[in-house]
C-alpha cells in the first residue's frame, strides 16, 4: 500500500473515527457558544448547504438557528429558532432515554 492512499482518506475518518452517528430521535447535548442544550435528534446525513454528515438537533429551548429548513430546504421540523446543524465533534450522546425501562425508577 501507498503512504498517500492513506492520507488521502485520513481527513475525511477524523471527524469521528470509531463514534457512531447517532440516531434520529435519541437525546442529545449539543455543544453551543453558551454552553450545552439538551435536545433531540431530527436528521442526520448531508446537506446541501455544506459537504459532509451533519446532525440536525431540535433543542429545547430557542437557542438555534431556524426551524429544520436551512436555505429554502426542509431537512426536519421543529419550533422556530430551535433547530441546529452541527457536526459529530459538538455532540454528546444521552441516555436512551425513550423506551428505556431504567430510567422510570425515579419515582
Amino acid at each position: 500500500s501507498t503512504p498517500s492512499a492513506e492520507s488521502s482518506t485520513s481527513s475525511e475518518a477524523a471527524a469521528a473515527p470509531s463514534e457512531p452517528l447517532p440516531e434520529v430521535g435519541q437525546f442529545v447535548m449539543v455543544e453551543l457558544n453558551e454552553g450545552y442544550k439538551m435536545g433531540v435528534v431530527k436528521y442526520v446525513g448531508s446537506t446541501e448547504f455544506a459537504p459532509g454528515d451533519w446532525i440536525g438537533v431540535a433543542l429545547d429551548d430557542k437557542k438555534g438557528n431556524h426551524d429544520g429548513t436551512v436555505k429554502g430546504k426542509c431537512y426536519f421540523k421543529c419550533k422556530p429558532k430551535c433547530g441546529v446543524f452541527v457536526k459529530m465533534d459538538k455532540i454528546i450522546k444521552g441516555p436512551a432515554l425513550a423506551g428505556s425501562a431504567s430510567s422510570s425508577r425515579a419515582t
